[in-house]
């Protein structure tokens, strides 16, 4: 028997531009013969008539397989059922399992209680230089643990648990994690996510007492008491609240506000301020903070994001978000092809960061033909290069944090697919993975829906894409917080789809591709949809997919955006047109957000289409004359050949490519940029902010 000769040893689908795993003759007829075998085995003579030998044959090799063995039914006994040994001197008796672990456990108690001081013996053994007398005391020790213990359910649980003892079900009652620490799942439960080194709990499973290894607090029932992240010493009340604590800079913090001398803080014509001595600093340049209030060295305050209420902490001149407290952040990732790696062979093999960034077993991004995995693994790419670890190793750069990214996606299918409750089932294995890692010991709080999609539905002419990505951020939004209790809610973060002119080679049909422009149209009209980048700046290996080089750099513009729009609460419009004013009848001014200034018209990153990608759409005769760019005033100005008709529209890296290909050299593109100076974690790639394709009426005011 053997596997057919794919790469992977599976069947596979094929598509319209790849075939399909071909089914050999070698491989049907080693499938027979297999087959043949087991009926001749039986003594059975091959019939085409009858399609149950092979059932019949394999009962049979059973029966004679098992004959003379015991039946399957279990005896009754009275008494006390006892069995020899082999020699048949010495009776023992036949105990079920029940009886053996109830037994065990009370022999177990009963070796602590009278051994109190093992742990201590054996951590001094550990420690000392004759490494022959030690292993030798240690043998001595385990023989006598063995003695009181043997046959308890102790054994090797998931990659979280060195080893772990579970109750008659076979649930852990508590064990050692790999770090050392000791787990007991109910006072994990407990504890809302705060992993602890040990803890008590009663039989309601409510907390007596504990003590958290990683930050070096003791757990009350009223509240901690220890170190907790930048804070010195600190008391909480029930819910986890500061009722007293000290910053490490000396500052005194109480419920009721804060005792130090950083002076005081006041809100003035939308602005904060603060006030030490005889001094005024103005710590805002927004004109739209509501509230504020000191926090020890730090200031607070709550202003809006496109109309949303956020909440800000600014700490020596820079500024932040403020979240639920969570040591796990974390990200979905979804969409098509693009999403789970563009068919390009995972180059990036070895773990980001151990113990920091993990996904799930069968990612980061499985497809169709893998799982939703069983648990969280250190993150590394496993079939197909995805965004996912250079996402996580740019962000981890800029936090402590643990990350955990997890996700699904499926090649090739539109929006009404993949959604919930479409028929590929990709939603339902991401609402899988959420309810898989509530079981595990870190619970991650949810940031932002990473979606890498678009280009099918731009094929059939979606016109309602728009609505489509604000009711997959709503539907992900509502099972989260429903699942893991968080009241965050995350954000999106999508890409703008560039490849117009590999799906629809003519000019007729290419206005018919929708989704750029809805991309654009729902980043600026939904207050948590946010649009990192085109995509045509990049290198592609087809019509449709980039390389795995670029895909990396895709991750990376995902991580550049993230921190601004996460972990910095500020909004990100990307390099979009903000107002088209008409200067003349042959003539129009288009100024540009600008994320950083000067606007550059690149032709070394982005071949030259003609027109720096500009072009009059819908026109008539009138063509564009010439291209000017207007750095210091943030403009292009685009002069026509004639006057510009009405109806006219004014597009940008959109009429322009050739049929059937897509990225920087062929595909519908524009030269146009800003300068920014971030560049790839290899050196090799520029970040620069590319300006979207977008779509003007020129008679637009």
């Amino acid at each position: 028997m053997h596997k057919i000769g794919s790469k992977t040893g599976l069947f596979e689908n094929g598509t319209r531009r790849v075939p399909g795993t071909p089914v050999t003759a070698d491989w049907l007829n080693a499938v027979q013969t297999e087959l043949i075998n087991i009926i001749q085995e039986a003594g059975i003579a091959p019939d085409k008539e009858d399609q149950r030998q092979l059932l019949g044959a394999i009962k049979k090799i059973v029966a004679n397989t098992i004959q003379g063995l015991a039946g399957l039914s279990s005896p009754s006994f009275s008494g006390v059922p006892e069995t020899p040994e082999p020699d048949g001197a010495n009776k023992n008796q036949i105990a079920n399992v029940a009886y053996v672990e109830k037994l065990l456990s009370e022999a177990l108690l009963k070796f602590a209680t009278e051994n109190p001081g093992s742990i201590e013996e054996l951590q001094k053994l550990l420690a000392k230089s004759d490494k022959t007398d030690a292993i030798a005391l240690l043998q001595s020790l385990i023989n006598q643990l063995m003695a009181q213990m043997s046959g308890i359910g102790v054994h090797n649980v998931d990659m979280w648990l060195a080893q772990a003892v579970t109750d008659v079900n076979g649930q852990v009652a508590y064990g050692v994690t790999h770090g050392g620490d000791f787990y007991q799942p109910s006072a994990t439960i407990q504890n809302n996510d705060n992993f602890p080194g040990w803890a008590m709990v009663d039989r309601r499973n409510h907390l007596l007492f504990g003590f958290h290894a990683p930050n070096g607090e003791m757990m009350l029932p009223g509240g901690h008491i220890g170190l907790h992240e930048d804070t010195a010493y600190v008391v909480t009340d029930q819910d986890g609240r500061a009722a007293t604590h000290i910053k490490p800079d000396g500052s005194v913090h109480f419920s009721g506000g804060v005792a130090d001398d950083s002076g005081m803080v006041y809100l003035k014509d939308g602005d904060v301020f603060r006030q030490k001595g005889g001094v005024t600093t103005r710590i805002t340049q927004r004109g739209d903070v509501e509230a504020c209030q000191a926090y020890g060295q730090s200031i607070r305050y709550v202003a809006p994001r496109r109309g949303v209420m956020l909440t800000y902490e600014v700490t020596g001149g820079k500024t932040k978000q403020v979240f639920e407290e969570s040591s796990t952040d974390g990200y979905i990732v979804t969409g098509q092809s693009l999403a789970e790696g563009g068919a390009n062979q995972a180059v990036t093999k070895t773990p980001v960061a151990v113990g920091r960034a993990y996904m799930m077993d069968t990612g980061p991004v499985p497809n169709q033909s893998r799982s939703a995995g069983s648990r969280p693994v250190d993150l590394k790419e496993q079939v197909y290069e995805t965004i996912c670890s250079s996402f996580a190793a740019c962000d981890l750069k800029s936090h402590d944090r643990r990350l955990m990214m997890i996700g699904a996606a499926h090649g090739g299918m539109v929006y009404s697919r993949l959604k919930k409750g479409g028929n590929t089932g990709t939603y339902e294995k991401i609402i899988k993975q959420l309810k898989t890692m509530m079981n595990f010991p870190f619970k991650p709080t949810y940031k932002a829906l990473f979606v890498i999609h678009g280009e099918g539905d731009g094929n059939i002419s979606n016109t309602a894409y728009d609505k489509n990505l604000i009711e997959w951020l709503n539907d992900f939004t509502a099972d989260i917080k429903a699942i893991t209790g968080q009241e965050e809610q995350p954000v999106m973060l999508t890409c703008q789809t560039s490849s117009a002119a590999g799906y629809k080679g003519t000019a007729e049909g290419r206005h018919q591709f929708t989704t750029p422009f809805l991309q654009l149209k729902a980043s600026e009209e939904h207050p948590r949809i946010f649009l990192v980048c085109p995509k045509y700046q990049f290198n592609y290996k087809d019509y449709a997919h980039i390389l795995a080089p670029d895909t990396k750099y895709l991750g990376e513009y995902y991580a550049k955006v993230k921190k601004i729009v996460v972990d910095e609460g500020g909004d990100w419009l990307g390099l979009r047109p903000k107002t088209l004013t008409k200067v003349d009848a042959r003539t129009v001014d288009i100024e540009f957000h600008v994320p950083v200034a000067p606007l550059v018209l690149d032709e070394e990153q982005v071949v030259n289409p003609g027109n720096y990608g500009f072009a009059l759409y819908n026109s008539g005769t009138a063509s564009i004359h010439s291209v000017k760019l207007l750095a210091n005033q943030n403009k292009i100005r685009i002069t026509s050949t004639e006057d510009i008709p009405s109806g006219a529209k004014i597009t940008y890296a959109f009429d322009n490519g050739v049929g059937g290909k897509s990225g920087r050299a062929e595909g519908s593109r524009g030269n146009l940029r800003d300068s920014d100076t971030a560049v790839s974690s290899d050196g090799q790639f520029k970040l620069y902010n590319w300006a979207f394709a977008f779509e003007l009426p020129v008679n637009q005011e």
